[in-house]
């Protein structure tokens, strides 16, 4: 497994993937001293949990039978989104390990959008500003992990070609 190059988070600047309130030199959990972050500073996980919490909310309108049904689902789905950005943080020295998280939220995230429109086109969700908030900000969140994803592929061979 390649392991990542902590040079590579000083240079890699501008994808969007932390939040804008941090110093442009924090990047993907280390600062400049290598002092160790938090997942929480990633973007794509903040974007994951405020998505978890108005997917919560929404499904405590549902009705009481979609409530343990469809309901269930998308909070398992949009949770698991945000388990496995967290996890993959946990195993960033290794990126491909990263990586493969990330592609298990993306999926996860495909899920819980598959999940959004069947509550939509069953009538079960009525809300239509609700829906389309929910619907965009899950889109949003899953280009960012699609290009996050690809940014770590990208590292990765890098790491791999300096190795051999």
């Amino acid at each position: 497994m390649a392991t990542v190059n902590f040079s590579d988070f000083e240079t890699f600047y501008g994808c969007g993937y932390l939040l804008s309130t941090f110093p442009h030199y924090i990047q993907f959990g280390f600062n400049r001293n290598f002092k160790l972050m938090s997942y929480k500073g990633l973007e794509v996980w903040q974007l994951a949990k405020a998505n978890t919490i108005a997917i919560h909310g929404m499904t405590l309108n549902l009705p009481s039978f979609e409530q343990y049904e469809e309901g269930s689902q998308i909070r398992r789905s949009s949770k698991s989104v945000r388990s496995n950005i967290v996890e993959g943080y946990g195993r960033k020295r290794y990126t491909g390990d990263f990586a493969k998280f990330i592609t298990y939220a993306l999926a996860s995230n495909d899920e819980t959008l598959d999940h959004l429109e069947i509550l939509f086109e069953t009538g079960s969700l009525n809300d239509i500003e609700l829906y389309n908030h929910i619907h965009a900000n899950t889109i949003k969140l899953g280009i960012k992990l699609n290009n996050f994803q690809a940014y770590l592929f990208r590292l990765r061979r890098s790491n791999q070609a300096r190795r051999d």
